[in-house]
């Protein structure tokens, strides 16, 4: 019974390897089957890593693209297919690429691979509220993961299908800047630096890729001395006192002397009109309207020349008129493409960027009425003006303080109607009191900027454009 018993065991032990030898061919063929999944998981894991790394990039390039200059739908979808494709670098859609590499170095550098077929993106643009939305579908082919669908008795799917999408937002607002920049006598050493970061500034919001037509950003560049060269407007503002050599415009007379009212409103039945109390304005130094065209204004900033006193409340007072809705009929009459926009806009940012270095202390409107009261004038100074303190007694005007004062003035009524004030001082020796000034109009204490030297001031310019740029392009 034993020898029985011990012969059937042996016939079984020996049977067995018929048995083992089919499972573990079978689990040999899973197990390349596992792996081979494995590496078409991992193609598909670059595939969406690439893809979503590309619709990223074409997304936020078309929202700095939309947010800087008008487009049609079909320039915004074209430029949007141009980043898509060169980032993922797919040759085109519904069909295997074929710019993309063959191994499984899929990457956000060199494409998706050639038998992947990336579907034409969707892409929706929303005007109103600023965003960009984007998705895409995308078929990756496999060579084992259909193979585990036929294990498991499922119908085998060739291809893992593939879903990315982005959105970004972008600004709907335009941006108007106002230039004023110190062009007097005492800038003479310093004129260079100052067209060096001025220029840096314009060139910063006024991209070269973007036509003037189809630019969301306008400057004006209103240089200053004695007065403001104006030659297209200067007659009409001053009632034809400007000097037909110079054109040189000074400040407003009358009641309107701080504000930005009409430069031709009525008071009692009359017009006060700008002075032309001067022929002393930089030939070369002149009144750029607000102007897309990058190459134009920085033509003009190239030619910008030193001559004369300091009149800065005058140079202030025309930076505001130039981005001032009040003054649209005049800018309408020059350049219908320099018409500010109005104040109560929601989509419409305004600035102005006031630069000096040294003490306003130049006048023109009441020099009249000092003469008729025979106001005496020694050394310098008006009589008795360290006891200034009456507004009424002309006599006893500093032409400086009443600079100084209609500056803070303007500032105050300019920051009123809604425009965001930056201020330089460059330091080339003009004191203290000019930089109190500068400090006083900008709209905080971190708008202002004290700068000693020619690379502090071409930083100032550059934080500046580079402030306005991030305030423009947030939503």
């Amino acid at each position: 019974m034993a020898k029985l018993h011990s012969g059937i065991l042996g016939d079984f032990t020996r049977n067995n390897k018929g048995v083992i030898a089919p499972i573990t061919a079978v689990m040999i063929v899973v197990l390349v089957v596992v792996a081979g999944a494995a590496i078409d998981f991992g193609r598909a894991v670059n595939t969406k890593r690439v893809v979503t790394n590309a619709l990223d990039n074409a997304v936020l390039a078309l929202s700095y693209k939309l947010s800087t200059q008008m487009m049609t739908q079909a320039q915004a979808e074209a430029e949007f297919h141009k980043y898509f494709k060169a980032n993922s670098n797919t040759s085109g859609y519904g069909q295997p690429n074929q710019g993309g590499p063959t191994d499984g170095s899929a990457s956000s550098n060199n494409g998706v691979y050639r038998d992947v077929i990336v579907h034409e993106p969707t892409l929706v643009i929303d005007n109103v509220a600023g965003t960009v939305f984007a998705k895409v579908n995308a078929d990756v082919p496999t060579n084992f993961i259909h193979l585990l669908n036929i294990l498991d008795g499922t119908d085998p799917e060739k291809d893992v299908a593939l879903t990315a999408s982005a959105e970004a937002s972008f600004p709907t607002r335009d941006a108007e800047i106002a230039l004023v920049v110190d062009v007097t006598g005492s800038m003479k050493n310093h004129i260079g630096d100052l067209r060096e970061a001025a220029e840096d500034l314009a060139v910063t919001l006024l991209p070269v890729e973007v036509t003037p037509e189809d630019a969301k950003v306008r400057i004006s560049l209103i240089p200053y001395s004695t007065g403001v060269r104006f030659k297209e407007g200067a007659k009409t503002v001053s009632n034809n006192k400007a000097s037909s050599s110079r054109y040189c415009v000074t400040e407003r007379e009358g009641q309107d002397a701080t504000t930005d009212a009409p430069y031709d409103q009525r008071r009692s039945g009359s017009i006060s009109y700008f002075g032309g109390g001067s022929s002393n304005c930089s030939s070369s130094s002149k009144l750029v309207p607000l102007t897309a065209d990058r190459d134009k204004m920085v033509s003009e900033i190239r030619k910008l020349n030193t001559n004369g006193a300091t009149a800065g409340h005058t140079g202030i007072g025309w930076g505001w008129y130039t981005i001032s809705p009040n003054w649209a009929d005049l800018w309408r009459s020059i350049d219908p493409n320099s018409v500010p926009g109005p104040y109560n806009d929601d989509e419409l940012l305004k600035f102005a960027v006031l630069m000096t270095d040294g003490q306003f202390n130049t006048i023109f409107r009441q020099v009249k009425e000092r003469k008729e009261k025979r106001c005496k004038y020694k050394a310098g100074n008006w009589k008795n003006f360290d006891t200034w303190d009456d507004e009424e007694d002309l006599c006893q005007l500093d032409p400086a303080r009443e600079s100084n004062n209609l500056a803070k003035s303007m500032c105050d009524n300019m920051k009123t109607s809604g425009v965001t004030v930056y201020s330089v001082y460059y330091n080339t020796g003009g004191g203290s009191t000019p930089a109190e000034i500068m400090r006083y109009c900008a709209s905080t204490s971190d708008q202002f900027y004290y700068a000693d030297n020619k690379a502090e001031l071409i930083a100032a310019f550059a934080e500046i454009a580079r402030n306005i740029q991030q305030i423009f392009l947030s939503k």
